[in-house]
């Protein structure tokens, strides 16, 4: 009489089958293992962040229903098109309108990142170079709050700028303080002035790395209060604010005159006669 509980082959198939399953989730541990370290050097060594819980929690509920598949694309794709904005040529010719609404985009449902679409989106960029940086100094100009700087014009640009929220600063105890680079629209717009102004000199516009918003960021790491280029000053403040100082009066003059071009906010005609700073 056979007192086996299973029988022997019925056994032997259903450790089979537990072998399989762990040669399978192995197979996709190490699968989701190099495609992070395809995505790591798809941003440069910089910082690849994966994939989210939430999708990873999707491929365990619903393997089979291809929504683990978009979710990837998207993921990756929205790494991608992130760095290329902070770590390419891109960066340099985008605005903060621009930057806003490519993330907004990206944030949502990014474009698939081909190397025809990234061609396309670099040529349509470069192609709307001039209009761009003179749409960043009117943008920075309707940034501006006359009611609540006094230093600020109403009318048109002046050699000194205010803006708001450009840093946080935060305390620790009666005197240490640490002080952030606030990753806003306003630090787009202050590179969006420096970009401009090294356009009316004719100078090459400085990349992420050497821009305003990373000598700024050294400066703070190093605990001082301001930095200075060869067109701008700029100096921020225990309450968060940020004065930025057009050194020249031919500088002034341009601004003025692209933002009468642009729907008369400032008047091409009035120059800064005795208020360059």
């Amino acid at each position: 009489m056979n007192t086996a509980l299973i029988p022997k082959d019925t056994l032997e198939e259903l450790c089979a089958h537990r072998q399989r399953a762990l040669e399978r989730y192995a197979a996709a541990a190490q699968a989701i293992a190099d495609g992070n370290a395809a995505g790591l050097r798809m941003v440069g060594n910089t910082r690849f962040n994966g994939l989210p819980r939430e999708v990873l929690e999707r491929l365990w509920f619903r393997p089979d229903d291809g929504t683990f598949i978009k979710d990837c694309r998207a993921t990756v794709d929205r790494q991608f098109w992130r760095y290329l904005i902070n770590h390419t040529k891109l960066c340099d010719v985008m605005d903060a309108e621009d930057r806003k609404r490519f993330e907004d985009q990206i944030g949502k449902d990014p474009p698939e990142a081909t190397l025809e679409t990234v061609q396309a989106t670099l040529l349509a960029h470069m192609a709307s170079i001039g209009d761009t940086f003179k749409r960043g100094v009117v943008n920075l100009f309707k940034e501006l709050d006359p009611m609540a700087f006094k230093r600020n014009d109403g009318i048109k640009l002046t050699p000194r700028i205010a803006l708001r929220y450009v840093v946080e600063v935060r305390r620790y105890g009666a005197k240490d303080l640490s002080v952030y680079l606030r990753h806003s629209g306003r630090g787009d717009n202050i590179r969006d002035l420096e970009r401009v102004l090294c356009v009316i000199d004719g100078a090459p516009v400085p990349d992420y790395a050497s821009c305003i918003l990373s000598k700024m960021q050294a400066a703070i790491n190093d605990k001082l209060w301001e930095v200075e280029t060869d067109q701008l000053h700029v100096r921020w403040y225990k309450n968060g604010n940020a004065h930025l100082t057009i050194k020249t009066r031919e500088h002034m003059d341009r601004l003025n005159a692209i933002l009468a071009e642009h729907g008369g906010l400032g008047d091409a005609r009035r120059t800064t006669q005795g208020r360059a700073a």
